[in-house]
Protein backbone atom coordinates (compact mmCIF):
# COMPACT_ATOMS: atom_id res chain seq x y z
CA UNK A 1 0.00 0.00 0.00
CA UNK A 2 2.73 2.56 0.82
CA UNK A 3 4.85 1.92 -2.66
CA UNK A 4 1.22 2.44 -4.29
CA UNK A 5 1.22 5.85 -2.12
CA UNK A 6 4.72 6.89 -3.25
CA UNK A 7 4.00 6.40 -7.14
CA UNK A 8 0.83 8.06 -7.17
CA UNK A 9 2.64 10.74 -5.36
CA UNK A 10 5.79 10.43 -7.51
CA UNK A 11 3.15 10.21 -10.74
CA UNK A 12 1.22 13.18 -9.38
CA UNK A 13 4.66 15.45 -8.87
CA UNK A 14 5.76 14.89 -12.16
CA UNK A 15 2.43 16.04 -13.68
CA UNK A 16 2.76 18.90 -11.79
CA UNK A 17 6.51 19.41 -13.11
CA UNK A 18 5.09 19.05 -16.67
CA UNK A 19 2.30 21.50 -16.18
CA UNK A 20 4.56 24.10 -14.52
CA UNK A 21 7.17 23.62 -17.62
CA UNK A 22 4.13 24.37 -19.85
CA UNK A 23 3.05 27.81 -18.43
CA UNK A 24 6.46 28.82 -17.30
CA UNK A 25 8.45 27.97 -20.36
CA UNK A 26 5.58 28.81 -22.79
CA UNK A 27 5.52 25.95 -24.61
CA UNK A 28 1.53 26.10 -25.27
CA UNK A 29 1.19 28.06 -28.22
CA UNK A 30 -1.58 30.44 -27.77
CA UNK A 31 -1.52 32.10 -31.23
CA UNK A 32 -4.64 32.77 -33.19
CA UNK A 33 -3.90 31.34 -36.21
CA UNK A 34 -3.38 27.66 -35.14
CA UNK A 35 -5.80 25.32 -33.00
CA UNK A 36 -6.21 23.85 -30.16
CA UNK A 37 -3.92 20.20 -29.34
CA UNK A 38 -6.50 17.27 -29.84
CA UNK A 39 -8.77 16.95 -26.98
CA UNK A 40 -8.73 20.51 -25.62
CA UNK A 41 -11.44 21.85 -28.32
CA UNK A 42 -13.58 19.20 -26.39
CA UNK A 43 -12.84 19.97 -23.07
CA UNK A 44 -13.95 23.50 -23.51
CA UNK A 45 -16.63 22.83 -25.23
CA UNK A 46 -17.57 20.51 -22.41
CA UNK A 47 -16.45 22.85 -19.78
CA UNK A 48 -18.85 25.91 -21.11
CA UNK A 49 -21.90 23.30 -21.62
CA UNK A 50 -22.01 22.57 -18.50
CA UNK A 51 -20.97 25.37 -16.95
CA UNK A 52 -24.12 27.43 -18.67
CA UNK A 53 -26.38 24.99 -17.51
CA UNK A 54 -25.45 25.35 -14.10
CA UNK A 55 -25.57 28.64 -13.38
CA UNK A 56 -28.23 29.82 -15.64
CA UNK A 57 -31.34 31.66 -13.98
CA UNK A 58 -34.56 29.65 -13.82
CA UNK A 59 -36.89 30.63 -16.74
CA UNK A 60 -39.54 31.93 -13.59
CA UNK A 61 -37.47 34.82 -13.81
CA UNK A 62 -38.09 35.51 -17.78
CA UNK A 63 -40.52 37.59 -19.53
CA UNK A 64 -43.36 36.79 -22.03
CA UNK A 65 -40.70 36.01 -25.05
CA UNK A 66 -43.48 36.08 -27.44
CA UNK A 67 -44.22 39.98 -26.52
CA UNK A 68 -43.69 41.55 -30.08
CA UNK A 69 -42.47 44.90 -28.50
CA UNK A 70 -39.87 42.35 -26.36
CA UNK A 71 -38.74 40.34 -29.82
CA UNK A 72 -38.28 44.28 -31.83
CA UNK A 73 -36.11 45.63 -29.10
CA UNK A 74 -33.92 42.27 -28.90
CA UNK A 75 -33.50 42.77 -32.85
CA UNK A 76 -32.29 46.37 -32.13
CA UNK A 77 -29.93 45.19 -29.26
CA UNK A 78 -28.52 42.46 -31.79
CA UNK A 79 -28.27 44.56 -34.20
CA UNK A 80 -25.84 46.59 -32.91
CA UNK A 81 -23.91 44.28 -30.09
CA UNK A 82 -24.35 40.66 -31.83
CA UNK A 83 -24.47 41.24 -35.39
CA UNK A 84 -20.82 42.17 -36.28
CA UNK A 85 -19.72 38.50 -35.34
CA UNK A 86 -22.07 36.40 -35.81
CA UNK A 87 -23.71 37.99 -38.56
CA UNK A 88 -27.57 39.03 -39.38
CA UNK A 89 -29.36 35.53 -39.97
CA UNK A 90 -28.81 35.05 -44.22
CA UNK A 91 -26.03 36.73 -44.43
CA UNK A 92 -22.01 35.48 -43.65
CA UNK A 93 -19.59 37.14 -40.95
CA UNK A 94 -17.02 39.67 -42.31
CA UNK A 95 -13.47 38.13 -43.12
CA UNK A 96 -12.27 39.08 -39.59
CA UNK A 97 -14.76 37.26 -37.83
CA UNK A 98 -14.14 34.42 -39.95
CA UNK A 99 -10.61 34.54 -38.40
CA UNK A 100 -11.15 34.61 -35.48
CA UNK A 101 -10.41 31.51 -33.43
CA UNK A 102 -12.14 30.03 -32.14
CA UNK A 103 -14.37 31.31 -35.33
CA UNK A 104 -17.74 33.03 -33.94
CA UNK A 105 -20.55 30.50 -34.70
CA UNK A 106 -23.22 32.01 -37.36
CA UNK A 107 -26.20 32.95 -35.28
CA UNK A 108 -28.70 30.05 -36.46
CA UNK A 109 -25.88 27.76 -35.09
CA UNK A 110 -24.76 28.95 -31.86
CA UNK A 111 -28.55 29.67 -30.59
CA UNK A 112 -28.53 25.28 -31.50
CA UNK A 113 -30.39 23.87 -28.81
CA UNK A 114 -29.89 26.46 -26.10
CA UNK A 115 -32.67 26.99 -23.55
CA UNK A 116 -34.02 30.41 -23.44
CA UNK A 117 -32.33 30.78 -19.84
CA UNK A 118 -29.26 28.96 -21.06
CA UNK A 119 -29.29 31.75 -23.86
CA UNK A 120 -29.68 34.91 -21.29
CA UNK A 121 -26.54 33.42 -19.61
CA UNK A 122 -24.30 33.52 -22.51
CA UNK A 123 -25.13 36.32 -23.53
CA UNK A 124 -25.24 38.29 -19.91
CA UNK A 125 -21.96 37.05 -18.99
CA UNK A 126 -20.12 36.01 -22.22
CA UNK A 127 -17.47 33.26 -22.41
CA UNK A 128 -13.97 33.45 -21.98
CA UNK A 129 -11.34 33.20 -24.39
CA UNK A 130 -13.93 33.06 -26.69
CA UNK A 131 -13.69 37.09 -28.11
CA UNK A 132 -17.65 36.83 -26.51
CA UNK A 133 -17.92 39.83 -23.91
CA UNK A 134 -20.29 39.99 -21.22
CA UNK A 135 -22.81 42.32 -22.11
CA UNK A 136 -21.66 46.19 -21.66
CA UNK A 137 -25.02 47.14 -19.44
CA UNK A 138 -24.34 45.30 -15.62
CA UNK A 139 -27.26 44.08 -13.79
CA UNK A 140 -29.40 45.10 -17.33
CA UNK A 141 -30.99 41.66 -17.06
CA UNK A 142 -34.10 43.38 -18.89
CA UNK A 143 -32.23 43.52 -21.74
CA UNK A 144 -30.95 40.44 -21.96
CA UNK A 145 -34.24 38.82 -22.06
CA UNK A 146 -34.89 40.89 -24.99
CA UNK A 147 -32.00 39.57 -26.77
CA UNK A 148 -33.31 36.26 -25.75
CA UNK A 149 -36.84 37.28 -26.99
CA UNK A 150 -35.37 37.58 -30.58
CA UNK A 151 -33.35 34.85 -30.44
CA UNK A 152 -36.21 32.09 -29.75
CA UNK A 153 -38.32 34.25 -32.30
CA UNK A 154 -35.32 33.54 -34.81
CA UNK A 155 -35.30 30.28 -33.95
CA UNK A 156 -38.96 29.69 -34.66
CA UNK A 157 -38.85 31.77 -37.80
CA UNK A 158 -40.99 34.73 -36.58
CA UNK A 159 -38.38 37.26 -36.23
CA UNK A 160 -38.61 39.55 -39.02
CA UNK A 161 -35.95 41.42 -40.36
CA UNK A 162 -33.21 43.34 -37.84
CA UNK A 163 -33.49 47.37 -37.82
CA UNK A 164 -31.30 49.23 -40.11
CA UNK A 165 -31.12 52.62 -38.34
CA UNK A 166 -29.31 53.10 -34.89
CA UNK A 167 -31.19 54.29 -32.38
CA UNK A 168 -31.25 58.01 -33.52
CA UNK A 169 -32.93 56.88 -36.86
CA UNK A 170 -28.90 57.48 -38.22
CA UNK A 171 -28.32 54.73 -40.83
CA UNK A 172 -25.76 51.90 -39.33
CA UNK A 173 -22.76 51.26 -41.49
Amino acid sequence: MRRMIQTLAALALLGLLGAAAVVGLGLYNVSAQVGHMPGVSWVLHTTFRNSVKLRAPSMEAAPDLSDPDLVALGAGHYATACAPCHASPGTDRSATMRAMNPVPPRIEEAIGDWAPNHLHWIVENGVKMSGMPAWPAAHRGDEVWAVVAYLVALREGTAGDLPTDGPEGEARA
